[in-house]
Formats: C-alpha cells, structure tokens, sequence
C-alpha cells in the first residue's frame, strides 16, 4: 500500500511495521486462534498513524462478525 495517503494532511504514509517490537506490531483478540498480525502506517509530515490488519486476518474478522 504504497501509495496510501494520510487523511490528516494528505501526505504519503509509510509502512513502519518492520520497525515495531513483536508484541507491539500484533493484536491479541478472541476472534483469532493466534495473534493478528497488524501493518503500521505513519505520517512523516504530521505524525498521525493508521493500523490494518492483512486480508487473511480480515477474512477471519468478517466471517467471526457475520459480515460475508
């Protein structure tokens, strides 16, 4: 997602992900048998952050919420 823009100010966001701890860069939540990976997005312009799940993670979510 290399062309994701920041909707505070409109600047590309980079993927930081690679940079985080382990137990910083996951999400422990009931729906997932194990930890959740997560993608880290961070403006060098303003400082604001975003956090995504991957598409395999996101799969789970909906069939966990029934949203298919």
């Amino acid at each position: 997602m290399s062309d994701k823009k920041c909707s505070k100010c409109s600047t590309e966001m980079r993927d930081v992900s690679a940079g985080a701890s382990i137990d910083g860069a996951c999400l422990q939540i009931e729906i997932f048998s194990a930890k959740a990976f997560i993608t880290r997005y961070l403006c060098l312009s303003c400082g604001f952050t975003e956090e995504w799940l991957d598409e395999d993670n996101l799969k789970k979510a909906r069939k966990m919420f029934k949203v298919e």
